[in-house]
């Protein structure tokens, strides 16, 4: 890693993604390497704080939903963020859920709030980012709003495509585990399940496996625990009147700002 000066790195990754915009080959073509080697060469955290900041900014919803469609996939695929993505992780768990009981229990790091508003803007990628934060609550709520309010497109099913791919890396064998305990965790069982209705009936396929091992791991909480003690899964998700439900305003705006409703 080099040091760098903050504000003259910005300006310079500002020039990049103005770059991309103008030249949407180069964005289609090169903007997952061009994102890699400023990773590798600089500091992921970085390159990404200032790549949310550029894309809050964005006047053009199209270009900002591009640019996170492939930060999302440098962020869950490449080796010069597995350190920066372990971080997220480790500060999301030990902090609030947006949505849950405990949200206002504590803050939410900075960046994880830069992080998932900029996110907003490709709704797939917010839900990819959100399993992997273990923020289930606010991952079934999403895709709630992705069943019921958005419209289906070809490009919504291309995201909906990069997702059963992530879902099925080594990346995310953790979140593939934690279906097993689908029964005490309703809200990943919510979100994943919302997806797949999305998916069309070959794509659906490729996950039957994995909602075989839920339904294994449902049969295992069945004669483990007296069924009593768990909760029902939930037909609707509620959001709490806090962090929550800030996030999920703000999810509507961009939503009306797109006009995929």
């Amino acid at each position: 890693l080099v040091e760098v000066d903050n504000g003259l790195f910005a300006r310079f990754c500002y020039r990049i993604l103005r770059t991309m915009a103008e030249d949407s080959a180069v964005l289609k073509s090169r903007g997952e390497l061009i994102v890699r080697k400023l990773c590798d060469g600089v500091d992921a955290e970085l390159v990404f704080a200032t790549a949310a900041n550029a894309v809050a900014d964005e006047q053009d919803v199209s270009l900002a939903r591009r640019l996170v469609r492939v930060l999302n996939r440098v962020l869950f695929t490449s080796r010069e963020t597995r350190d920066f993505r372990q971080k997220l992780q480790l500060d999301a768990v030990h902090s609030a859920r947006p949505g849950a009981a405990n949200s206002g229990a504590q803050a939410v790091p900075q960046l994880l709030m830069q992080l998932v508003r900029s996110w907003f803007h490709c709704p797939v990628s917010t839900v990819t980012l959100c399993l992997w934060l273990q923020w289930f609550e606010l991952a079934a709520e999403i895709t709630a709003r992705l069943v019921e309010e958005v419209e289906q497109g070809q490009e919504l099913q291309e995201q909906l495509d990069e997702f059963v791919e992530l879902l099925e890396s080594p990346v995310f064998i953790r979140l593939r585990f934690l279906l097993l305990e689908s029964q005490r965790k309703p809200f990943l069982l919510h979100a994943v399940l919302g997806l797949v209705a999305l998916l069309p009936r070959p794509k659906e396929q490729a996950l039957r496996p994995r909602l075989d091992v839920v339904q294994a791991g449902l049969l295992l909480d069945k004669f483990g625990f007296p069924r009593g003690q768990r909760s029902p899964l939930p037909k609707h998700v509620a959001v709490e009147e806090t962090l929550g439900a800030q996030f999920m305003h703000r999810f509507d705006a961009v939503v009306d700002a797109h006009g995929w409703k």
